[in-house]
């Protein structure tokens, strides 16, 4: 079977606006046919496409991972901490890491996952002291989200945090 050139398509053209279409004229008609539907299937594929990445702009995907801190302090009478970290993207609560006892260099495994956090939305994390009575705060890391990936080190006003998080 011969490749539909343009000087065929141009030749089926002009025999079928004379009115003298041969078998192999309306051959070319009916390829003519089908290549524009698929032309028209792959602009409006892309149409889809362009919708979509626009869409992605609106919400993102935030995962808050890696979470650690460094010479955290505990309480006046000088026991290490037994510290959690808890975590928002903007209003949305992302929960908490269990309390790590006795440490003031904890590592937590938890991840986060915050399926609508815009960019530029706040994400906070607060380092906690578990205790008895009343927790105590060790500080607050707050960061306005970025597409991308990023990794990140907060200081505290008793210690170091450090967490990475990505936007997709």
């Amino acid at each position: 079977m011969e490749l539909v050139s343009k000087s065929n398509i141009t030749d089926a053209e002009d025999s079928f606006a004379q009115g003298r279409g041969t078998e192999e004229h309306i051959g070319l008609h009916v390829q003519m046919q089908t290549m524009a539907v698929f032309y028209d299937l792959q602009l409006m594929s892309l149409a889809v496409l362009m919708l979509a990445s626009q869409l992605d702009v609106a919400s993102a995907s935030v995962r808050v991972y890696g979470l650690y801190a460094r010479d955290l302090t505990g309480d006046a009478a000088g026991n290490k901490p037994d510290p959690y970290v808890r975590v928002w993207c903007s209003s949305v609560d992302g929960g908490k890491t269990i309390y790590v006892k006795d440490t003031a260099h904890p590592t937590w495994s938890e991840e986060f996952f915050f399926k609508d956090c815009k960019e530029n939305e706040k994400l906070t994390l607060e380092v906690w002291d578990k205790d008895v009575t009343y927790d105590d705060k060790l500080g607050t890391c707050n960061i306005h989200v970025q597409y991308g990936s990023h990794s990140i080190t907060c200081f505290l006003n008793k210690g170091t945090m450090f967490y990475s998080y990505e936007v997709k």
